[in-house]
């Protein structure tokens, strides 16, 4: 797209030179006309031939102009891209130099040096400055400068006969009204032109500041729109995770009531009951611990989606969570044969978190290795710190995870379908909070894994983080939550 406007614009530019050009050629065929009236003999015939060889490569340059830009439809302009520029810039290269040497013998058959007209060098200059770029800027000015000392040195020594401008002035130039003529003309069209020259291009500056201006206005309006828009989510998120808490609180009371109500009839404290139906309760025992369990991760699930702020954090020692997370699973990996075992580098000191989300993180990270590695595996868990960050690092041997997996492996309730196959039971809530916590801290977390050559998860969570408003309001959110479970709770016992 850069390149198709940048083409735009230097056609746009060069149709308006073809058009000077034109003039340009006109009025050098007309010049020897008026002459000979303010006493000045000039052959028209060189003037002619070069008015002819202006208007044949001018005309070239208007039949590739119409070839890259159609006056009806930029189609194909649009189409030519970069290539259009290149083909542009060459034959503007080419189209300027042919001015400076049509320029140069104009001079050489008006008087030479003696011509005050050698000042339109300076239009040549300033269309190259506008078209090219500064390198073809300073190169064509090389070559002015080249051309003009090349002829005047050239008549200086005879090599080229001297045309003189003027007939019988002898020195008296100033006395002369035909000469004194000329060089008003010549510098009145040379400040004409330049200011026609310098208009035109800060009109378009300015026309581009108009633009520009506009633009930044709009991104503007758009940047506050989309401002809204993110706050608007942030409040429909916000509200999303109140109902989740408040609706998790409320089934949490009444489902420990039925398992524990339950449990008083199978353990027989409300008499004897059959083989079959007390089999069918402990079913139905099993299936609400599940459902106690989904409500459980729910609602750490919502705590954890948190900012956790310096101001609230308590000092945490990493290696002894680490050390009682994996005691928890000891039992459970010694029934399978799994090797459980962690290393902690001697740079973990004190870390400062929320120590129930980090024990989370932890637990959740060591139950997804275990349930997912097979007998004789191995699951490892690391920590290291640098100057800033505290690296941990769970890594397993089990049946890894596919890269279909892998882009939706934090997604709230999504397992894969490795996981699914091996182990039937879970709700998909662990890695998302895993993920919660993490960003609730300010860290970052990395997945490596392959099918059937294991898993490594590694955590980034940085040693401090400024306060925000947004924890404070989740905080009184949290006080508030706790108070309704404590008032459940208490109602629940009584129903006992």
């Amino acid at each position: 797209m850069e390149a198709e406007l940048g083409l735009s614009d230097s056609v746009e530019r060069l149709r308006w030179f073809i058009k000077l050009r034109w003039l340009a050629a006109v009025g050098i065929a007309v010049a020897a006309l008026p002459a000979r009236v303010i006493g000045i003999d000039l052959n028209p015939l060189p003037l002619l031939a070069i008015a002819a060889f202006i208007v044949g490569y001018n005309l070239a340059l208007w039949l590739l102009v119409r070839r890259l830009a159609p006056s009806s439809s930029k189609t194909k302009q649009l189409h030519l891209g970069t290539a259009g520029l290149g083909v542009v810039g060459t034959a503007t290269n080419a189209q300027i130099a042919l001015d400076l040497i049509a320029l140069t013998v104009v001079l050489h058959f008006t008087g030479g040096v003696t011509n005050p007209f050698y000042l339109y060098y300076t239009f040549h200059i300033i269309t190259a400055s506008i078209l090219l770029s500064a390198t073809s800027t300073f190169l064509q000015t090389g070559l002015a400068v080249a051309l003009f000392t090349a002829m005047a040195l050239a008549e200086l020594a005879g090599t080229i006969p001297h045309v003189p401008l003027r007939n019988a002035f002898d020195g008296q130039e100033y006395r002369q009204p035909g000469y004194v003529g000329i060089v008003v003309l010549a510098l009145a069209s040379t400040l004409i032109l330049a200011a026609a020259l310098a208009t035109s291009i800060v009109g378009k500056l300015r026309a581009r500041e108009r633009e520009t201006f506009q633009l930044k206005e709009k991104l503007e309006r758009e940047m506050l729109e989309t401002q809204r828009s993110c706050e608007r989510l942030r409040e429909v998120e916000k509200l999303k995770s109140q109902y989740m808490r408040k609706a998790s609180h409320e089934l949490k009371a009444p489902l420990d009531t039925v398992e524990s109500q339950l449990s008083v009839i199978v353990e027989g404290f409300a008499g004897d009951l059959p083989d079959k139906p007390r089999e069918l309760l402990r079913r139905a025992i099993s299936r609400l611990r599940e459902l106690r369990a989904l409500v459980n991760d729910l609602l750490t699930l919502s705590r954890s989606q948190r900012p956790v702020v310096y101001d609230a954090r308590e000092p945490i020692d990493v290696e002894r969570e680490i050390r009682d997370v994996l005691a928890s699973f000891a039992e459970q990996v010694k029934e399978r044969g799994i090797g459980l075992s962690c290393s902690v580098d001697a740079s973990v000191s004190e870390f400062y978190g929320d120590p129930e989300g980090i024990r989370n993180l932890l637990s959740n990270l060591v139950s997804n290795a275990v349930r997912y590695t097979g007998a004789d595996g191995r699951v490892l868990v690391c920590a290291d710190a640098d100057a800033k960050h505290l690296h941990l690092t769970v890594s397993d041997t089990g049946i890894g995870i596919s890269p279909e997996g892998k882009a939706r492996i934090f997604d709230e309730f999504f397992r894969a379908k490795e996981a699914r196959e091996m182990v039937k039971d879970g709700s998909g809530l662990g890695l998302a909070i895993v993920k919660a916590i993490v960003d609730a801290h300010g860290g970052s977390i990395r997945v490596d894994s392959e099918p059937g050559k294991g898993t490594v998860f590694a955590v980034r969570l940085p040693l401090r983080r400024a306060a925000t408003d947004e924890f404070r309001d989740s905080m009184a959110i949290e006080i508030a939550d706790t108070a309704s479970s404590l008032q459940v709770g208490n109602q629940a016992q009584g129903a006992h």
